[in-house]
């Protein structure tokens, strides 16, 4: 694979890995009692369109599951 290709990868994933990160941070450091999953995604998809949801509601699960505890 082309160094320009791998780069451009990386690149992706990094700008992917912000978007999560940040919105997620958002999330945990909120004090409404409830936030829909929708309102996660769509501060994802302002930094990056194209959000693997099942990404999100995998963290969510694993936040809920450990709030129980």
């Amino acid at each position: 694979m082309p160094r320009e290709q791998l780069e451009a990868l990386l690149e992706d994933h990094l700008a992917y890995t912000r978007a999560i990160d940040a919105a997620w941070r958002w999330f945990r450091r909120s004090d409404k009692p409830k936030i829909a999953l929708s309102e996660i995604v769509e501060r994802v998809r302002a930094s990056y369109l194209n959000v693997d949801v099942t990404e999100i509601e995998r963290r969510m699960k694993r936040t809920r599951s450990r709030r129980k505890e």
